[in-house]
């Protein structure tokens, strides 16, 4: 964690002294939704088969408790580091006279896309180990950005709504819910807030699911 953020820290700074405060912030809005998504790995699966879990401090099942907690204090870190982040840009806007409050609202909606990654990262943290949590997701936008980049030869239909950020019937909202659930940050443009709600709705579903798991979840006997 603390060297995800340096790199960011480093990145962000580096990009506001070499180009511009527009183009940090940018980089900013766009890359710190990961740093929720990047904390998740090694989460879950790794915990468990290493052993660590059958420590004294984790009698009468509390081993639960502790994963359980985990989505909790590490989306408080990532809120604060986030928070940081947030703060220097803003201070720079302001030296700048360039703050406005739409700031406010990216910064935000750059926070829900984080609690969908954290859950979504978690949840499949049950499944993979190493870090291959984080390469799922990965490689599921790689795959969604080139099947989108592919139908741009095709400027009708789906395409055109989304160049517009409208979707005048059911199968072309249900298609940008799908594609905002691969690639979320889509979900900062001004475009598409309205479409906020449902990665709430898809976190808390990926929290539940994770609190059965756990309830049925027992340690191999080493």
């Amino acid at each position: 964690v603390c060297f995800l953020y340096l790199l960011l820290l480093g990145t962000i700074i580096y990009v506001l002294l070499v180009d511009s405060l527009s183009t940090a912030l940018k980089y900013f809005f766009f890359i710190i939704p990961y740093f929720f998504l990047f904390i998740t790995a090694d989460m879950v699966r790794d915990e468990v088969e290493s052993g660590g879990l059958e420590n004294v401090l984790f009698l009468n099942s509390q081993f639960r408790l502790y994963l359980w907690q985990k989505n909790f204090i590490l989306f408080l870190l990532a809120f604060l580091l986030s928070t940081s982040f947030f703060m220097i840009l803003a201070v720079a806007a302001l030296i700048q006279r360039n703050f406005v409050p739409i700031f406010f609202i990216n910064f935000l909606a750059g926070l829900v896309v984080g609690l969908y990654y954290l859950s979504l990262g978690s949840w499949l943290s049950f499944y993979f180990r190493g870090g291959a949590n984080v390469m799922v997701v990965i490689m599921a936008q790689v795959v969604a950005v080139i099947s989108l980049f592919i139908s741009l030869q095709n400027r009708n239909g789906f395409v055109y709504y989304l160049e517009k950020g409208h979707f005048p019937d059911l199968i072309s909202g249900l298609k940008f819910g799908l594609l905002a659930l691969v690639v979320p940050g889509l979900l900062t443009h001004k475009s598409f807030l309205n479409y906020l709600p449902l990665p709430v709705l898809v976190s808390f579903l990926l929290l539940q699911l994770q609190r059965q798991k756990l309830k049925k979840l027992e340690l191999k006997k080493q």
